[in-house]
């Protein structure tokens, strides 16, 4: 889980962000990610100063999934309903042992972690169900998440 990679914004809780969309996108194909999911809903996209988004994440080789979730709250209907495709495809890909690069806006504003804890919670689920000898840390369970989990290169 990571924040929206070519982020750039004067004024975040983090401070400001002036990644590069092209430089992060290589070093999550470096990384190996199989799948890349971006739960941030469309407009976010101009907040960040990445209107390509989309165009650019299609021409990587992984496959792409927008999955959005409006900020502050629970997965809905429209969610849902994205997900009874998405979700056994996601599966697979790490029961076959691959990698999958989760994203939204920010990361570690409060909503933002609770997204991020239902995702970690299901994949340490999987990971336990299909790699018993792979147990996260205590850290890791005790909050169900894991601060820079994967930070794509610079800042």
């Amino acid at each position: 889980m990571t924040l929206c990679p070519g982020k750039k914004i004067n004024s975040a809780q983090s401070g400001p962000w002036d990644r590069d969309l092209d430089i992060d996108l290589q070093a999550i194909q470096v990384w190996g990610a199989r799948a890349l999911v971006n739960l941030m809903e469309e407009h976010e996209y101009e907040l960040l100063r990445v209107p390509d988004y989309v165009a650019k994440v299609r021409s990587y080789p992984m496959e792409y999934y927008h999955l959005p979730i409006v900020d502050g709250h629970r997965p809905d209907g429209r969610f849902m309903e994205l997900w009874k495709s998405a979700g056994p495809k996601l599966r697979q890909i790490l029961l076959d042992g691959g990698k999958i690069l989760i994203h939204c806006r920010a990361v570690w504003d409060e909503p933002v972690r609770w997204r991020l804890n239902c995702w970690w919670n299901w994949a340490c689920r999987m990971k336990r169900q299909f790699r018993r000898y792979a147990m996260p840390v205590l850290t890791q369970s005790k909050h169900g998440i894991r601060k820079n989990m994967f930070t794509p290169a610079g800042r």
